[in-house]
């Protein structure tokens, strides 16, 4: 196992801030969904109508809750792993150790990533509850998970380039969301202007990073799925490599004055 993931892990199981965060976000996932359960059930018993298309939209607006938690939580956590390890006076530490610089980033990455792997197994049961009523199919929940997944390594690994290059965390963390921004908004405008020029018509389709409108569309188009997870891989491997690469001259220096301060 990484050491730094498994020091991450127990320094956080040992938080109340999680569990906190965590149970306070599950309570107005299940609030949101029953509210929409109850009025699409009140609806039912008016006009004896069912439509599978409310049940869908219900899914879109709950997924479109775990993507933003997960874009915002990913970055929150990584932007301070490199800098906060620099302001705690514990990165010469970490940097004479033997592990090299891949590991050091991915053991930060993969403690950050476990918080959204609970937030997404805790989540389940309110997702289930969907399933129960039909319209959505167990596949659409497992391509749902995996693309929250995606979008919160590659918005983690924004976080940890900054963390990186930065001596601050409140530097890195502003910069990270601000290129989250950029990159949410950008993509669709870009698009919707491209489409308008074509058709003559605007576009309703919405940022591929976020997930507003993601869900659904990804569902209904599933060929633009690998296209997507793609993309985010390659993105997240860029990003991921420039922070190592951005601690590796760092990393043999410490690791010089170390050898030398036995002599």
């Amino acid at each position: 196992m990484n050491p730094i993931y498994d020091r991450e892990r127990k320094s956080g199981s040992r938080s109340v801030r999680f569990p906190a965060v965590l149970t306070t976000f599950n309570i107005f996932l299940a609030s949101a969904a029953l509210a929409a359960m109850w009025v699409t059930i009140h609806r039912v018993s008016e006009t004896g109508e069912l439509r599978y298309s409310v049940f869908l939209s219900m899914f879109s607006r709950l997924a479109w809750l775990e993507f933003a938690a997960s874009a915002v939580m990913m970055p929150a956590i990584t932007s301070g792993c490199i800098t906060g390890e620099r302001e705690k006076k514990t990165l010469e530490l970490v940097l004479t150790t033997r592990m090299t610089p891949a590991e050091i980033i991915l053991g930060k990455l993969l403690s950050a990533l476990s918080g959204v792997v609970v937030l997404l197994l805790t989540g389940t049961p309110v997702f289930a509850a969907v399933l129960l009523f039909g319209g959505v199919r167990p596949r659409d929940l497992a391509l749902l998970y995996l693309l929250i997944l995606l979008t919160a390594c590659f918005t983690g690994s924004i976080g940890m380039f900054f963390s990186a290059v930065s001596r601050r965390t409140p530097v890195a963390a502003a910069s990270s969301y601000a290129l989250v921004a950029v990159l949410a908004i950008l993509p669709v405008c870009v698009f919707d202007k491209a489409v308008q020029t074509v058709t003559g018509q605007s576009s309703a389709v919405s940022s591929p990073l976020i997930g507003a409108g993601l869900p659904e569309r990804i569902l209904l188009s599933p060929a633009l799925l690998p296209a997507g997870c793609v993309v985010l891989a390659v993105l997240c491997g860029a990003f991921l490599i420039a922070a190592a690469v951005k601690i590796s001259p760092l990393l043999h220096k410490h690791r010089h004055l170390g050898a030398f301060s036995f002599l």
